[in-house]
């Protein structure tokens, strides 16, 4: 980060795969990537912090190059995109299952999501960073403690590296 600005980390979450309830994998407890080499994906589009890049070169790092057949900004849509089986996606460990969809996690965490806060340090924001670091802290784990698949994860896993985690 430059120096004119204050950054620090809210979490570190896994990304997870959504899939159809009915995919072939959806009994599994975790799924791994090179499994859904075949499949056709859903993407979301580039965020300038890297995303899909790192997807990318995870799908490379295990043995295939997705074939991407969607870019999809909404959640509605790549939901029922999923639901119907038209694709898989990779998707925050707090995505909301349902309505056909299932989340699961990828085995061996082969990919993360760092969320931030940042600001400039001589803007208005500066004097109430920590502050609204705690708040966002809090916001993301509320929210994470809605999500039972992520919960059930986050039990068997070494959370203590997740920047923010009350675990």
């Amino acid at each position: 980060m430059p120096a004119t600005v204050l950054a620090e980390t809210i979490a570190v979450e896994p990304v997870f795969v959504a899939v159809c309830e009915q995919h072939p994998l959806a009994d599994r407890d975790e799924i791994e990537l090179a499994d859904l080499a075949h499949e056709p994906w859903a993407l979301t589009p580039p965020d300038g912090a890297g995303w899909p890049d790192c997807f990318l070169v995870a799908c490379e790092q295990a043995g295939f190059t997705p074939r991407v057949l969607y870019t999809v900004s909404d959640a509605g849509p790549l939901r029922e995109m999923v639901a119907t089986r038209r694709a898989v996606s990779p998707c925050q460990a707090v995505f909301a299952a349902g309505d056909g969809v299932l989340v699961k996690p990828l085995a061996g965490d082969p990919i993360q999501i760092r969320h931030l806060l940042a600001c400039r340090r001589d803007g208005p924001l500066a004097a109430a960073f920590d502050e609204l670091l705690r708040l966002a802290r809090e916001a993301y784990w509320a929210y994470a403690a809605r999500r039972p698949q992520y919960q059930a994860w986050l039990r068997g896993h070494d959370s203590a590296h997740r920047v923010g985690s009350k675990r």
